[in-house]
């Protein structure tokens, strides 16, 4: 088959053919939404057990749709994935990651979490609510009271320290914990749960460094690091 002239299209006809053919948020977020309530549906609805290698797959799809949810800024997987985070806690943290990019306004993001532990129906991992409180690290958010109430109670409890520390991070970012408070947990947390306490101080603060700051920060290269760059790139 021989090939005409008019078959042939120059490299602006053909980046313009595959700019149109493009599919647009909405559309993405559309068809992702309907793919991740199949996956979800599969592994929530049915009463057959699954074994390690299915658990594993069905785990692999949900991270890979909620990735693509991520970027396109979808709450498509709002309410099932609440659901799949209590059933499988090792996707909380990818969770709250999606929950945070997703924004919302006033207590939206805290209520969302709230829902997550709520799931849970008695004990959370406490692994796993670290790894949510990472969709209460976005500045615009408000904590409902349950939020603020769960973060007071994890943080005094009986959890690793490395993992309370995220606890102070998020109660410093929304003016729950003030210089003396995180000052008082450094002397106190062992040294693997400072880095966090530190950026919380440095919010706290507002990247302002005095004489008490530098005490507190002990002459500690890396705390003063963690210091500075939450300073100049906040919680990014």
């Amino acid at each position: 088959m021989r090939i005409g002239k008019r078959d042939l299209q120059t490299p602006d006809q053909n980046r313009r053919h595959l700019k149109s053919d493009k599919p647009s948020a909405k559309e993405v977020a559309d068809t992702f939404t309907g793919v991740f309530d199949k996956v979800a549906a599969r592994r929530l609805d049915s009463d057959e057990r699954l074994g390690p290698f299915e658990r594993t797959a069905y785990r692999q799809a949900t991270s890979i749709v909620l990735t693509i949810l991520t970027s396109v800024h979808s709450d498509g997987a709002v309410e099932r994935g609440s659901q799949l985070v209590a059933v499988d806690p090792l996707l909380a943290r990818q969770f709250a990651t999606y929950l945070r990019s997703l924004g919302g306004t006033g207590t939206q993001t805290s209520e969302r979490v709230d829902t997550v532990v709520t799931r849970f129906r008695g004990h959370v991992p406490p692994w796993a609510f670290a790894w949510l409180i990472e969709a209460l690290l976005d500045p615009p958010a408000v904590l409902t009271e349950e939020s603020y109430t769960q973060l007071g109670d994890f943080l005094e409890g009986a959890a690793p320290a490395v993992l309370r520390a995220r606890a102070v991070l998020a109660l410093a970012l929304h003016g729950y914990l003030k210089r003396d408070e995180l000052t008082a947990l450094l002397d106190t947390l062992p040294p693997v749960a400072r880095p966090d306490v530190v950026a919380a101080l440095s919010l706290a603060v507002e990247g302002q460094r005095d004489a008490s700051v530098d005490a507190a920060l002990s002459g500690d290269r890396l705390l003063r690091w963690v210091f500075e760059r939450t300073s100049a790139e906040g919680l990014a």
